[in-house]
């Protein structure tokens, strides 16, 4: 049989997977996942496009969050969103067990966040970061009813780097991620 190819034309895209969601005039966070035999430099090869649903909820968590210069060396409170200048910011957070039988994805904007720790467990966003903003899946490590210590992990860099956003966002199962 003849192969499938979306179109794209002034009402959409015709064909579309995400079923009408990619509307003309509207705005979507648009990722690539590209796979290749060799090393690939730009977005050169088979690229998808995926839709981010808006989360069933938000739980925002501007505030003071302690900051560290280093592992071991505390360096008193930062306010995120905000500039940071150092290489981790924690703090404690509570997720309601009303949230158990959802996805809990910890989102962020800030160019110089690398990954995330969460209660211990470190989940890295990757080695090489190409833009600020990120969710990280984090339902496995998450204590349900129960304070967690969420820690963001940064590069070192001699300059204060600006954090935009830091969330946490609640999926329903199947939705997303």
């Amino acid at each position: 049989g003849q192969a499938l190819r979306p179109a794209f034309a002034r009402d959409g895209i015709y064909l579309d997977p995400a079923q009408g969601l990619l509307k003309p005039g509207t705005s979507h966070l648009l990722a690539l996942d590209i796979k290749s035999q060799q090393f690939v430099a730009g977005p050169r090869g088979n690229a998808w496009i995926y839709y981010l649903p808006e989360p069933q909820q938000r739980q925002n968590l501007a505030g003071d969050w302690r900051r560290y210069v280093n592992p071991l060396q505390a360096a008193g409170n930062v306010q995120l969103p905000g500039p940071f200048q150092g290489q981790y910011a924690s703090r404690s957070v509570t997720i309601d067990r009303a949230h158990a039988n959802q996805n809990v994805l910890i989102h962020v904007d800030g160019m110089g966040v690398q990954g995330v720790i969460v209660n211990g467990k470190l989940i890295n966003r990757s080695t090489r970061v190409y833009n600020s903003l990120f969710s990280i899946n984090v339902t496995p490590y998450v204590n349900f009813g129960q304070e967690n210590l969420v820690e963001l992990v940064s590069r070192p860099d001699p300059q204060a780097t600006p954090i935009k956003a830091v969330e946490i966002r609640y999926y329903d199962k199947g939705v997303y991620p």
